[in-house]
């Protein structure tokens, strides 16, 4: 018998934008629960930054979910930034191809000082 993955998501409207703080494992039985749970905060903010810092796993379906808010997003001219990858994410990021379309950050601070970033080419820090 597998055992569910606990996870949560917090979330924290800043005058910077959104702060969204995935915690524990995303795995499967997980991803519709948080689609639904970002769905409802992304509406209303342009610059989303993702905390990843206890966030230790996720399933390719919640990668899928990234790249959906990261599409929503940026066709309404807004940014997707992800922060404080362990580098075991961070791989598990790159071999799936996502970061390329995603900034990283080391931290939430540096993810919401960047200004106006909206493509990936311009980050603040690639690998922890």
């Amino acid at each position: 018998m597998v055992a569910e993955s606990q996870y949560r998501v917090e979330h924290e409207s800043t005058s910077q934008g959104l702060l969204i703080r995935l915690i524990g494992e995303i795995g499967l039985n997980a991803v519709n629960s948080l689609s639904d749970d970002i769905k409802r905060l992304y509406n209303v903010h342009n610059t989303v930054v993702i905390d990843f810092s206890q966030c230790t796993f996720i399933a390719s379906l919640g990668m899928g979910v990234l790249i959906s808010l990261q599409k929503h997003i940026t066709d309404n001219g807004g940014s997707v930034r992800l922060a404080a990858l362990s580098s075991e994410l961070h791989n598990a990021l790159h071999l799936a191809g996502l970061l390329r379309y995603f900034p990283v950050f080391g931290n939430v601070n540096a993810a919401f000082a960047a200004g106006n970033v909206t493509h990936p080419a311009v980050t603040a820090q690639t690998n922890p």
